[in-house]
């Protein structure tokens, strides 16, 4: 009887045990696979811009002589361009402040090469979605 309930128990200690691994193998392939894909919502931003903000950029940057508004661009896609150059710009000049970044430039050339830098940032796309 004490041989039974040994062997119960060693067997119900080892089924949970491979419940275990089973489990905590599933989320590391979840997580492989997260990280192997990637997808618009990973690098999407919400921007608000305010009426007073834009219409500042409107009649200081749109409107400027020479500007988007004479060679006929749209506004939307001007201020899509220009809000893609300044976050670019910006981003990229945090990117090279950031204490990450000089401490991988400052490697040697050997240990450097082995570390993929991120020089500068891209914005993809912007899309506007209106308040109507």
């Amino acid at each position: 009887m004490a041989t039974t309930v040994a062997i119960c128990c060693l067997i119900s200690y080892l089924f949970m045990i491979s419940l275990r691994h089973l489990y905590q193998g599933g989320k590391l392939q979840q997580l492989e696979w997260d990280m192997s894909t990637v997808t618009a919502g990973d690098y999407s931003v919400e921007l608000k811009i305010d009426s007073d903000g834009y219409r500042n950029w409107y009649n200081n940057e749109y409107r400027k002589p020479t500007g988007d508004f004479e060679n006929n661009v749209a506004p939307a896609f001007s201020l899509k361009q220009f809000l893609a150059q300044n976050i670019e710009k910006e981003l990229t000049a945090d990117l090279k402040r950031s204490p990450l970044h000089n401490s991988i430039q400052g490697m040697q050339s050997q240990e450097a090469s082995s570390h993929r830098t991120i020089e500068e940032v891209k914005v993809a796309d912007i899309v506007f979605s209106f308040k109507n």
